[in-house]
Order: structure tokens, then sequence, then C-alpha cells
């Protein structure tokens, strides 16, 4: 009783955990639920109570959302041991740790813990608390600390403690960890002696408006006088007697509308924005305010729960509460937040969500988190953007809830069959003009993956049935092969890789507008409108005779395009023509790339706005005509600005567009004497455009001097500053002209990616962004691919629909670009991809002559975010290896020294001089842009490459058949890699006792071969060899080198007769099957087969059985085979297997791929590629050329055969 008391006691003090929720990271609430409970438990004295009180505290203090999964569990059978299972605590917790902690995937706990890097505005401490939290799904075992060092050295944001730390001869995490820490408080110290004072940013902090009065005295109150009672004061918005003199305000002036009387805190004029002036008028706070407030709100769909938004456009950021956002969702912030009345509140954090308005519009958008007594409130800025309030600018403080999303909606209402989901069209049909001598060509079967096949097979059949493609069942000379794109929510995207049929399409060579034809009345619009239309390409219908060009290849049979299909070369061509075409005669219309432009123009706004409207409804009613479709989600209506080539379009006239020089206006200023100079040297590839430019930039180039000591004064700022102004306006920024040819310069740095477009050598527009934390990891031919996809996405207005030329300083590029996508590594197929819809030309420059690009690769912006996220890619999945034989490379790869300073070399990129690299790793340079890693796992191509330690391994399965040095290469060629691989497998060889015990014989002079075959199968040879007593019967294949092996329980022709009809039904009759003379043979019988199967029998000549000479040879190899088993107490099976699938000897094809059109799969690891069907397409006399040389080197008989 005692004891119960006393925990009663406790539990009266000591107040429980937070209820557990149940959020969309289930697994860490439960980890930290669990430990707070059982700390509680221990604190309370109650971790001695029965197990059924324990279960009973477990489930009140857990919550509603724990006690509903307690009654999901299955709790099994009552026992002895256990006669009520649902009230064993011990038993209760291990049931909730397997629901909530299901078995982790070792192998995506460490690619999470890999892609971990340090956000931008991130503290090291809480960037390094995360990593170590994340490797305790990673099993790293001993190199726990080192993987942690490593991810530190890749991921932190610093570069100065990123070079500092590489100059440590031994860098543990401890001192790994005190650099980086050393380094961010070194930054802070400089920063607040840099401003003064730390950063804030506005906010109009709402509360809950529900009163709390305290309770009254009302007897107090009576004794009370009325005119000495403490009233709240309008004059000075403070409580005190009711009095001239008790008021602070009384003879004061307004700073707001400078009467007497009263502070500006509660001045009657404050409807209009007001101006608050606390102590320090350096923080001068600007709000709404309203003498009777109305506030709007607006309820929004967030995390799938609805929740109640201020709209306050007086806040400068968006604000929501805790408890409306998981805690995986939170990431780190150093706002700090004013609230309207001067106060300051410290933010949880700051998080990126999706949020959902009422007309089912979905947008991304940031908030600040704060505590849950707030309001959460959606900011100026974002409530324009979703449509919930419009600005009057002209009148400043002018807000309408009404807005352009009411005359959106009306317009959608009024016009729903051209925004509906149907498919549309645009007039005519499409015809495809090859060039007069094209030749035809086919690609040979299509497999996908066993776990893509349902979804591909459901995305052809919607296909189908919307009439986008049609099944095709009669011969094609065309067919293509299908590229399949999976998108992030496991939609798929279908494509074709049409690279031969590109080569010979004849372009329609469309010209576009002028821009100076047009500009002059786009000018005087007031009003604009811009409309996309919906799965442009496939509203141009193909005619019959183009559509068959289309034919592609699936698993599931042939297709062919009914709609013009991405990927072609002339399709931008096309459906800028057709749209344009079909859009003819509209006034105020203009077609812009893909998208269509609409604009009002009058005396006045209210003019503007009629004339615009006239002109939307004759767009909309020509295409409710015709039958185009509009994108909903993607139309922009009744704007007061838009971007048009290039240019921004305002009801107060044409200005350049800014988003075309903000990489450069906002480029920070160079940290170095690398970054001046690169700087200075792309302001000097714009020389002639740019005057008086030494006299401005010689503040600069005193730093590049080296007796002078680095130092950044105001000097140097305002030279930069002007500098980039100077690049950033005419005459160096010149107008885009559509007769002029386009050039995109492009070039991608260790962390960032720039572009610059030009004509004639002059810029027109520039961009940068940063990589994102996974991007960083790509290797650095993704890097620059992904660099082209960035520019042509970033620069679409100009370069959609018109011939480009884009310069790269990386040349393995050109050659990726010439191959057939299935042979393009998985990632580059991705970015490839999405160049379709470009007419590009790739060309080389040196990186010296791409001053542009990469200045803007490195003096980067970091919030030009990706515009399209890309399919990430993981190699490990595109190899059929046992998960424990990856496991064993990884982790044989972690313990290799040299491998580790390869993937640090990979991750934070490659020098230019081989010599500033380690030497144990030098051999790798020649290689560098092949070699990428995958969690762990390095690769080269789709080669391993496999760890010091593994080697002799590997050697050894790749010698377990015995089979000689060349066939052994071929083998080993095919999947892994290590230096001087090659070397090491010759002297393995060399060493194998068994193979200098079966050493073959010189061989004998060539002699005269048989006739060769024309296709597999076509002449067969066979013979009967006897090993350790047994018999059995050999068939080869004269073309394909193909042998097959079986035991004959007896020598009679039955019994062979009996095996070979088992060949023949497997791999089909031969024409001609060439034997010796033996009994088997030479009988009726088995004449008597070779008449009913339709196939010439041919005997070798008496007494010389070498004129059977491809079966003798067959023999002989299957016999050292079977020794060399029998000598290492290894599968014959496994031989022949490996035999059969070794590429032959100048043929790059194993015998398995010349008869069978595919390998088959043996123990050593193999990419898919190599599994996949393929035939063997050599020209003829090539394959005459081989098949002699195979002949020559086995078939040797003395005579004709008979």
């Amino acid at each position: 009783a005692t004891t119960a008391t006393t925990t009663e006691a406790s539990m009266d003090r000591i107040p429980p955990p937070p209820k557990f929720e149940n959020a969309s990271n289930a697994a860490e609430q439960w980890r930290t639920f669990k430990q707070a409970f059982t700390l509680y438990l221990k604190a309370t004295d109650a971790a001695g109570a029965s197990s059924e009180r324990q279960v009973a505290l477990l489930l009140t203090v857990g919550g509603p959302s724990l006690l509903d999964i307690y009654n999901t569990l299955d709790f099994g059978e009552c026992t002895e041991a256990r006669p009520h299972p649902e009230f064993d605590f011990d038993h209760v917790v291990k049931l909730l740790d397997a629901h909530f902690l299901p078995k982790q995937n070792e192998v995506y706990s460490r690619y999470i813990f890999r892609t971990r890097v340090q956000l931008p505005d991130e503290r090291f401490d809480t960037f390094l608390t995360d990593l170590k939290l994340k490797t305790r799904d990673c099993n790293f075992g001993p190199e726990k600390e080192k993987m942690i060092r490593d991810q530190i050295v890749c991921g932190v944001n610093d570069e100065k403690a990123r070079a500092d730390i590489l100059k440590l001869d031994e860098p543990s995490l401890g001192k790994v960890v005190k650099v980086c820490l050393a380094h961010e408080s070194t930054k802070l110290q400089l920063k607040v002696f840099k401003e003064g004072r730390p950063a804030t940013e506005e906010v109009h902090a709402v509360k809950d408006r529900r009163r709390r009065l305290p309770p009254v005295d009302r007897a107090k109150d009576k004794k009370t006088s009325s005119n000495q009672a403490v009233q709240h004061c309008k004059y000075c918005g403070s409580d005190h007697a009711r009095a001239r003199n008790a008021c602070p305000a009384w003879n004061k002036t307004c700073n707001k509308c400078k009467k007497q009387n009263h502070f500006a805190v509660v001045c009657k004029n404050s409807k209009t924005v007001a101006s608050l002036e606390p102590e320090d008028d350096t923080d001068e706070i600007l709000m709404v305010q309203s003498g009777k407030p109305s506030p709007l709100f607006a309820t929004l769909n967030l995390n799938q729960e609805g929740i109640r938004f201020q709209v306050d456009s007086g806040a400068a950021v968006n604000v929501i509460t805790k408890r409306n956002v998981s805690p995986d969702q939170i990431m780190p912030t150093s706002t700090t937040l004013r609230m309207w009345n001067g106060t300051k509140v410290v933010p949880y954090g700051k998080a990126r969500l999706n949020v959902t308005t009422a007309n089912g519009h979905k947008h991304i958008v940031d908030f600040v988190v704060v505590r849950d007594d707030l309001r959460p409130l959606i900011g100026r800025k974002t409530a324009e953007q979703m449509g919930l309030i419009t600005v009057n600018y002209s009148l400043v403080a002018s807000i309408s809830a009404a807005g352009a999303q009411g005359a959106l909606e009306q317009i959608m209402e009024r016009h729903s069959d051209v925004f509906g989901q149907s498919l549309g069209s645009l007039p005519g049909l499409v015809h495809l003009v090859t060039k007069p001598a094209a030749s035809p060509k086919a690609v040979t079967g299509c497999r996908v993956p066993v776990s893509v096949k349902p979804q591909l097979e459901k995305t052809i059949r919607n296909l189908e049935q919307r009439g986008i493609i049609k099944s095709v069942t009669e011969p094609t000379p065309w067919v293509s092969r299908m590229v399949v794109a999976t998108k992030k929510n496991g939609d798929m995207r279908i494509c074709i890789d049409p690279q031969a049929l590109n080569e010979v399409l004849e372009r329609e060579r469309h010209p576009l507008p002028i821009l100076d034809d047009i500009l002059p009345e786009v000018a005087k619009a007031k009003v604009f409108s811009k409309l996309d239309l919906r799965d442009g390409y496939w509203q141009c219908i193909l005619d019959e005779e183009s559509s068959v060009l289309t034919t592609f290849q699936t698993p599931m049979g042939r297709y062919r395009w009914l709609r013009l299909p991405f990927g072609l070369a002339v399709s931008s061509e096309i459906f800028q023509k057709r749209l344009q075409s079909a859009l003819d005669g509209l006034s105020g219309v203009l077609c812009v790339a893909d998208d269509i432009l609409v604009y009002g123009i009058g005396e006045t706004d209210a003019e503007a706005r009629s004339d615009h409207d006239k002109k939307l409804e004759n767009l909309l009613q020509r295409c409710q005509k015709i039958g185009v479709r509009l994108n909903r989600d993607k139309t922009e209506l009744h704007r007061t600005s838009t971007t048009f080539l290039g240019h921004l379009l305002t009801k107060d006239g044409l200005r350049v567009d800014p988003e075309k020089v903000r990489a450069i206006q906002e480029m920070p200023p160079p940290t170095d004497v690398q970054g001046v100079q690169r700087f200075c040297g792309m302001v000097n590839y714009l020389a002639r455009f740019l005057p008086k430019l030494s006299q401005v930039t010689e503040p600069l180039r005193k730093l590049v001097i080296n007796s002078e000591p680095w130092a950044w004064s105001d000097e140097q700022d305002n030279a930069f500053q002007e500098t980039k102004n100077l690049v950033a306006r005419a005459p160096v920024l010149a107008y885009y002209n559509p007769q002029k040819p386009l050039m995109v310069q492009c070039d991608a740095s260790e962390r960032g990616l720039g572009a610059a477009l030009l004509q004639d050598g002059q810029p027109l527009s520039f961009a940068s962004r940063a990589l994102t934390p996974t991007e960083v990891r790509y290797a650095q031919i993704e890097k620059e691919m992904l660099a082209i996809v960035f520019s042509l996405n970033k620069f679409h207005q100009y370069t959609f629909g018109r011939l480009t030329t884009v310069i790269t300083d990386h040349k393995p590029l050109q050659a990726i670009m010439k191959k057939q996508l299935d042979q393009v590594p998985r990632r580059l197929q991705g970015m490839i991809l999405q160049t379709q819809r470009y007419n590009i030309d790739i060309q080389y420059r040196p990186g010296k002559e791409l001053l542009l690009a990469d200045t803007m690769s490195r003096a980067f912006l970091q919030d030009g975010g990706c515009e399209q996220q890309l399919e990430d890619i993981n190699m490990i999945n595109h190899l059929p290896v046992r998960k424990e034989t990856a496991e064993q490379i990884r982790k044989a790869t972690l313990k290799d020294d040299n491998l580790q300073k390869l993937v640090m070399v990979i991750l934070a990129g490659w020098p230019q001089d081989r010599n500033n690299i380690p030497p144990e790793i030098r051999m790798y340079f020649p290689f560098r842009d092949e070699l990428v890693v995958e969690d762990g796992i390095v690769y080269k191509g789709q080669r391993l490459v496999v760890p010091k330690a593994l080697r002799r391994e590997m050697k050894e399965k790749l010698h377990s058949s015995h089979m000689g040095v060349e066939s052994t290469l071929r083998r080993a060629r095919d999947s892994i890699f290590w230096p001087s691989m090659n070397a090491e497998i010759k002297d393995h060889i060399s060493a194998c006792e068994i193979c200098q015990k079966h050493t073959p014989a010189q061989q004998r002079e060539t002699l005269k071969p048989h006739p060769e075959p024309n296709f597999p199968w076509e002449r067969v040879g066979c013979d009967i060899l006897e090993h350790k007593g047994k018999h059995l019967l050999v068939t080869v294949d004269y073309y394909s080198n193909f042998r097959e092996v079986d035991q004959l329980n007896s020598l009679t022709s039955a019994h062979v007769i009996r095996r070979l009809k088992a060949h023949f039904a497997r791999h089909g009759i031969p024409r001609v099957l060439v034997t010796d003379n033996g009994p088997q043979f030479a009988c009726e019988a088995f004449h008597k087969f070779s008449v009913e199967w339709n196939f010439e029998h041919t005997t070798s000549s008496p007494a010389y059985p070498r004129s059977n000479g491809m079966a003798e040879s067959a023999v002989k190899t299957v016999k050292m085979l079977l020794k060399k088993a029998d000598d290492s107490n290894s599968d014959p099976q496994m031989a022949f297997l490996d035999y059969r699938n070794t590429p032959l000897q100048h043929m790059k094809a194993s015998p398995a791929q010349l008869l069978m059109g595919r390998r088959t799969r043996t123990s050593l690891p193999t990419t898919t590629k190599l599994l996949q069907p393929r035939v063997v397409n050599a020209s003829k006399r090539l394959q005459e050329k081989k098949r002699r040389t195979i002949f020559t080197t086995t078939d040797k008989p003395k005579t004709f055969i008979r």
C-alpha cells in the first residue's frame, strides 16, 4: 500500500510524456515515445508495478492513436506461462516494436545516409546529430565513425572547412568535427561584426482572439468610484485612470497624422498601410491595421488536413503552428520573427509543404514553424500566388479578395469543354517526309524487368484506349526502340528512340515571328493572359503513312503512334506550325514556343481589360470550334505583366526581363584570388561590348597581383557591383533575333550549374543554380548532361522549335548522345529523354573558352531550384547479384583504403592534373569520366570495380571451368574491372596446375574447311566420346560452336537417334548432319531416320576422323573440361554453361548468343543489359571472316567430305 501510495504521489508530481502521434514518421515517433515512457516508469517508481498496470499506463499515456493500434494487434493464444497475453507488458511492447519498426532495408538506409548533406541554414551540430541517428540502421560496424567522417567531408557546406580537413594527416572524426565547429563559430562571429545585429524577418503574428478574463470581485468593484476606475484608453492604447493628466498621449503629436492628443498606434488613419516605430527606428515594421478588424480567412488542405489560415497582407512570411507539421518535416532556420508590437518570436524551424487550395490547385509553400498558441498565417506574396488576394499596386493599399481567381473560374465554367480532360486535335493531318535514299531500319525485340511490366501494360492499354497508339500486326519496315520514363508518383511516360528515323526525316524549317514586328504593338498592352495546350504534341494527328514510320517495339508486340510522339527531331517545328496556323487571324493572340499569349490594349486599364476579354473570348471560341484542348492548371489570366522572348511586358511599357540577368546581378562576390580571376576572365570575354572596362575593374585586378595581400574592401565591392551592372544591360545584353543562329554555353562545377544564351557571341540571358544534395553525388559526366538539360529548360522560350548549338567542355557527351538509348547509363537516359523535344547540336570546346558558363556554375544562385526532378538510379538494382554478394563487395570496398580514396575523389570531383591525386589511384585517371559511386560500390560504366580483398576469389570464379586465357578474359571484361586485371588473370591461369597438366599438343597445319553455314543449326556435327567408362554424345553447331553433351546408356543406333531427336526438337532440324563412320551412324536405321526427319547425313572420309574436325574439336574440349572438373571437384555442367556463355574469339558474341540470341545467366555478376536478347547484326563479310577464323582453328579435314 505504501509503494502504491508513493507511486501515485510520484505520478502526481511528474508529468507524463506527450501522447503518441501516429504521424508519417511513426517509427521515429514510437522510438521517442518508448524511451520517454520507460524513463517515466522509472521516475514514478512504476517500473516495478504489475505487468497489467504497466500496459494500462502505456495505453493511457499513449492516447487514442496508440490504443487504436493496440486493438488491432494479434496477441497470440493463451498459454500457462502467458494466460493473458494482451496484458503482458513485454509481449505488448515487442508487438508494437514489430508494428512500428519493421526490418530495415540496409541498402535504403545507407542510401539515405549517403544523400544527407548540410542544408544552407543548418547548424553543424544539428547536421552531425542527424548523421549519427541515420547510421543506426546502416550496420556500418567498426567503420561507423569513418563513414560519418567521410559524409561530413562530402556534405559540409563550408568549402574552407572541407579544405582544412583535407590538409589533416590523420583526419579522425573528432578532428573533423572540431574543424567544422571552429569554422562555424568563426563565421557567426564575423557576421555579428559585419552586421551589428542578427537579421530578422517581419511577421504580423496573430494570437487567438478568445479573451481569458480573470475573475472579478464585484463587491469590491462597487466600492470603487466610477471616475477613478482604470479603463482602456483609446488615445494612448494603455490602461489608466480616466483623466487627462493620467494619459501619456495628452499634448503629444501623432507620428502618423501629425495631429495632437493620441499616439500613432491607435491612429484612426491606420486603415491604410501604417508605420509603427519602436524605440529603434531602424527596425521599422509595416503592417495592415484597421480600427475594426475584419480578418480574411482561407481553409487550405495540408498533410490531408483542412487548416484555417488568416490571410495577412502585412506578413512577410507564412506561419504555421508546430502541431500541424510532422517533426521530420521541420528543418533548422536562423530566422527570427518580429510581431506587430515589436516582440520577437524564435521559431522551431522551417518547413516546405504541399498545400492545396479550395479549387484543387496545388502549391509548394515555405512556412516558418511557431508555437501552438499562435495562429497560422498566409503572407501577402503567397496569398497573391494562390489567387486569394489581388493587389492594385497603383493604389498600394487596395486589397480585394475577389481577384483573378473568380474570373478564372467563370471562364473555365463557360468553356468547360476547352479546359476538359479529353484529347484535343489541331486541324489537318501531319505527314512526315523522309529523304529519297532513306534505308528503313528495324530494331530487335524489347524486354523490360518483370517488376515494371504490369504498369507498362496498363500504360500501353490506356494509350491505346485513348487513341494515341495502335497495335500493329502487319510487317513494317521501320521499327524503333521503346524508352520508358518512370515518374516519381509511379506513372510511366512512353517515348521512342527513333535515332535512325531522325537522320532521314526532312525538316519543315518553319519561320519564327520577328521580334521587331511584334514588340511595337505588344508594348502598348496593359493586360495579359497565358494559356498552354494540354498534351500539345498529341493534338497533332498523323496520317497513315507517317503513323507506320513511328512503329515501335514493346514486350506486348509492336505499336504505332496515331498522334505526334516525343522524340522525333521534327516534332517541335510541326507542332508550332500547326498551332500558329490554327490560331491565324486572331487579333491580340500570339504563339510563344508552346504557349499562347493574349493581350489587351487601351488608354485606361478598364479599356485594356475589355479589349483583352474580347480577344480571349475569340480565342476560346476558336479552340472550341476546332477541338483544341487547353491546360487548366497552367492558365494565367488577367496579369499586369508577363515575360515574352526575354522581355518583361507590363502595362507601363517594355522592360528587360530581370530573370535574364538575375544570375549576374545576384552573383555573390569572390572569396579568393581564383574567384576574382574567373570573374575578370568572364568580363574580358565581353570586353568588346564593355566601354572603359579596364578602368572599372582596376580595383579587382589589384587582388590578382601576387605581391598584393588579399583584402576585399568597399573599393573592390563597388567595382564588382558596377561591373555586374555593365554586364546586365545594353550594349552587352543583346536582343533576341530569330533569324540569327542560337548558341548555349553550359557548364557544371562541383556544386552548381551555369548557362549563358548567346547570338553572335553576345549574351541574351544568364542562368545558374545550386545542385541538390543528390545531384552533388553525380559523376561529372552526369553533372555536365544535367547542365545541358537545365540550360535548355531555362531558355525554353528561345530554344524550343529551332536548331540550337550547345557548347560543352565535356567531350564524352558527344559520343553519349550518338549512342542508342538502351546502351546509355540509366540516369543519363532520363536526361537525354528531356532533351528530345529540342533540336540540338552538341559541340565540344575546351573549358577555358566557356568563361561565361564556367563563372555562372561556380558563383551560382542558391535558390534557382531544378525545374524537374530526375529519376534517381541505383546501379545495384540493374545487376542480377544476390544481396549477400552485393553486401560482400560493399563491405570489402569500405575496408579497401585505395578504393576509399577513389570514392572521395569521385565525390569531390577530379582535378585537371593527375599529379594532384594520390599515387595509389592514378591508374584510374584515364577513365575518370566512367567512374561513379552508388551505395558504397564503385562502378566503371556498368562494370563492378572489385576491391583488392575479393580479386583472388573473382579470379577463381572466372577460371572455375578452366577455360583458356582469352575465354576467361572475355568473361571478365563483361562485368567486372580492376587495374591490371588482364595481367593478373593471365598469371593466375599460367599458375594453374590442372591447366598445365592438360596443356594441348601443338596444333597441326590448317587444312581445307567445310562449306560455311549461313545461319544457326544449318550444319551440325556429332561424335561419341568415352570418359571414365561412360559414353557421351557430343553435338556441335558449325555456325555458333554451341555444344550439347548427353550421356548414352548404350551405343545402339536407337539410343543415339533418341538423343538426336531431343536435340532437333529443341533447336530445329539441321540441313546437314556430319558424323564419322561408326556403326551407330552407318546403318539402315540411321538412314531411315535421316529420310523421315528430312536432313542430309554426311560422313567423314574413312581413316581420316579429322575430316569431321568440328565434332572432333568439340569432343576434345568436352574431354578437357571433364578432366579439369574431376581434378578440381567442380560441377562439369557449370563448366559447360560457362563455355556456352563465353564470347568467341574475334566475334564478341558467345555460342549461346549466336544460337539463341541471348546469353544465359552464370554465377558471375552480369549486367541486365547483357542478359537481354540481342541478335548479332554484323555484316556478311565480317561474319564470314570471323567464321573462317573459327573453322581454321578447329575444323581441319585433309580431304573433301563425300
